[in-house]
């Protein structure tokens, strides 16, 4: 299997430069792009490729939500000015309070904040999906790439985080470019079914609906 060149070339040297083609590809040619990443190889560059990616697509979508909730209170300032009465005095009885409190009254510095902080999550994220994709996929009996194949699909469908920015459509369509890169690369290192990959791409999401459900329906019993 011959890799695409701008998958070889970031690999080589990862770095911004190479970065950019590799995005391009991913985005505009995605099944020419997916269908040919090598399964072996070293998993580091493309993991270092999906936390970069994921990190600004978090900060993207931290930005929609800070000028949606702008915009809300234009609409609705009455609303808006009880619930900004109200979160400082809740953080206030919160561990490092004297940190939050101030930070909870900023405009720009509680998004930046949780920006930083949400790196971490980035990587729990990135490294959860590609351990509970290949587990599905070794259940179903298609994960006979290994784990490192897997990895390196799912990490380079990160550039779909990159189309969020667009207005209305942004979340739909790296939704779908999501879905065509791992539906083309996962069987492709696999050599498996798209049927099969499809479940095992499936069953994290539903499994995690259900707990959500079992979740929301005990608290509520719980509450009465």
């Amino acid at each position: 299997m011959k890799q695409p060149l701008s998958v070889r070339a970031f690999e080589r040297h990862p770095c911004l430069s190479t970065a950019w083609p590799l995005i391009r590809d991913a985005l505009l040619h995605p099944m020419a792009t997916f269908s040919n990443i090598d399964p072996v190889g070293s998993c580091r560059p493309a993991l270092a490729f999906g936390l970069v990616t994921g990190w600004i697509g978090l900060a993207i979508e931290l930005s929609s939500l800070r000028a949606s909730l702008i915009d809300l209170s234009t609409r609705f300032p009455e609303a808006f000015q009880n619930i900004a009465k109200t979160i400082p005095e809740l953080l206030a009885k919160m561990p490092f309070s004297d940190w939050i409190s101030p930070v909870a009254q900023d405009n720009v510095r509680p998004w930046l904040a949780i920006w930083v902080l949400g790196f971490p999550c980035v990587v729990v994220t990135l490294l959860a999906t590609c351990t509970a994709i290949h587990v599905c996929l070794r259940l179903l009996g298609a994960g006979s790439g290994g784990y490192t194949a897997t990895a390196r699909v799912v990490a380079y469908s990160g550039s779909c985080a990159l189309v969020a920015w667009i207005p209305v459509v942004g979340d739909l369509l790296a939704l779908g470019l999501v879905t065509v890169q791992q539906l083309t690369g996962l069987p492709a290192v696999h050599r498996a079914s798209v049927g099969r990959v499809t479940m095992a791409i499936s069953l994290p999401f539903i499994l995690a609906m259900v707990l959500l459900g079992v979740v929301s329906i005990w608290s509520l019993t719980a509450l009465r």
